[in-house]
């Protein structure tokens, strides 16, 4: 997207990396691709989309820090959610995790997420996001003993092998400059 609307050059290593991503996505999430409701699946891709316009605004104006409009988007989701989430119904652990995440780890993702493509090219910052799929399980297995499966395992490996590869140049010899037009 940020090619198109900004005119901004992709890597060789950016495109082979993204290239190799996507079988590791689809290893993770085939399981969802075989259900009746593609309503979720719809919901990511669209979600997916807006984090890549928001991505590419963010780039588009980086002489303008976008923080404050996160901060009150946050605060005006917050707001409207809330209502949603009465009755409470949660035990003392759960509180406390509740206010880790709403006041510490979303404030400073999004803080984080809108930062990022001030100072990095759009395609490199939505493939960083894709740390979150690895993550996300390791973080469930680690605090709750959620036991990851063996499709996540496999496909997050080919994540992770991808993203190496991208960011640390595992293959100097391919260019990492924008493709030939």
């Amino acid at each position: 997207m940020s090619r198109v609307v900004l005119g901004e050059p992709v890597g060789v290593r950016t495109w082979l990396g993204a290239t190799v991503i996507l079988p590791g996505l689809i290893i993770i999430f085939r399981n969802s691709l075989n259900t009746d409701s593609i309503t979720g699946d719809v919901a990511a891709l669209g979600a997916a989309f807006l984090l890549a316009t928001k991505f590419v605004i963010v780039r588009g104006s980086k002489e303008i820090s976008m923080v404050p409009a996160v901060v009150i988007g946050c605060l005006l989701t917050g707001l409207i959610a809330a209502p949603m989430a009465l009755p409470l119904s949660l035990t003392p652990q759960g509180f406390l995790f509740a206010l880790l995440l709403g006041l510490v780890l979303v404030p400073l993702g999004t803080t984080m997420t809108t930062l990022g493509p001030r100072y990095l090219l759009v395609p490199e910052s939505g493939l960083i996001m894709l740390l979150e799929v690895l993550l996300a399980p390791l973080w469930a297995w680690l605090i709750i003993r959620e036991i990851p499966s063996d499709q996540t395992l496999v496909g997050g490996l080919v994540i992770l092998l991808a993203l190496t590869f991208v960011f640390i140049g595992a293959f100097r010899k391919l260019p990492s400059g924008p493709l030939a037009d």
